[in-house]
């Protein structure tokens, strides 16, 4: 009854305990084997993956309400990067319908199965691209990794495994977006070289991040999170890092 408090906590005693069997009984299916959740509140059901990573996120992002930050007005734009299966940027979208959000995502299996989780869901724009320090290409430093913990590397566009990549300004430019209402990085360490950019023009018309640390893969992550944030309020939400920004929006340099 233990494993099925955060279910219960979030959903209530009844459907979150149904909701909790449905996880477990996927136990007895083959690795990667597709099964699909019907989750109170949510419109459309959700696709995991059993003997995975997938279940551990359910739980964090659903369940343990780490998406439950207050936004000071109705978002325009939602960078989800990191967007692994799709969970967080499903969540903005029902908590949200009338934002854009863009959800990244570098890893191929876990695109494939956002690509299912948000295909009902007509403001979420999927894209298998990292986010980086600049536009270019990345691979994935170790193919081996748990679902929701792959790094990546720089690349040549010929190497092997490329991937495109793109930095935030040049994801807005593409966009033809000038705000960004909410910056939400869970990249696995490659938040530092962004994070550290303090040229770059995002900075000054974002509203609000939400981001996890990784100094475990990229010491220094914190230090150029807390030097970026310096004067800001930050809040924890789960594993996560919530600042508002109030400075002055400005027009990115087109």
């Amino acid at each position: 009854m233990k494993e099925s408090s955060p279910y219960r906590v979030r959903f209530g005693h009844f459907l979150g305990f149904r909701l909790w069997l449905t996880t477990r009984n996927s136990y007895k299916l083959s690795k990667n084997s597709v099964y699909n959740l019907k989750v109170p509140g949510l419109k459309y059901e959700l696709w995991l993956r059993s003997g995975t990573s997938d279940i551990g996120t359910f739980k964090q992002v659903v369940c343990e309400r780490e998406t439950e930050f207050p936004l000071e007005e109705e978002p325009k734009l939602i960078i989800d990067a990191g967007a692994n299966i799709g969970l967080f940027s499903i969540m903005m979208a029902t908590r949200y319908p009338d934002c854009k959000i863009v959800a990244l995502e570098v890893e191929g299996g876990n695109f494939e199965l956002l690509r299912k989780n948000v295909a009902s869901y007509k403001n979420i724009i999927p894209m298998q691209r990292a986010l980086w320090k600049s536009t270019g290409h990345v691979r994935i430093a170790d193919p081996t990794a748990a679902e929701n913990a792959f790094t990546v590397v720089e690349a040549g566009p010929d190497e092997p495994g490329a991937i495109a990549a793109v930095s935030i300004d040049g994801l807005l430019r593409e966009l033809g977006c000038s705000e960004l209402s909410l910056l939400k990085m869970d990249i696995e360490g490659s938040e530092l070289e962004v994070l550290e950019d303090r040229t770059a023009d995002w900075i000054s018309i974002t509203k609000a991040m939400l981001v996890e640390l990784h100094d475990r893969f990229r010491p220094g992550c914190t230090n150029a999170f807390e030097k970026l944030v310096t004067g800001h309020q930050v809040s924890h939400y789960g594993e996560y890092r919530f600042v508002k920004f109030y400075q002055s929006l400005k027009p990115i340099n087109k």
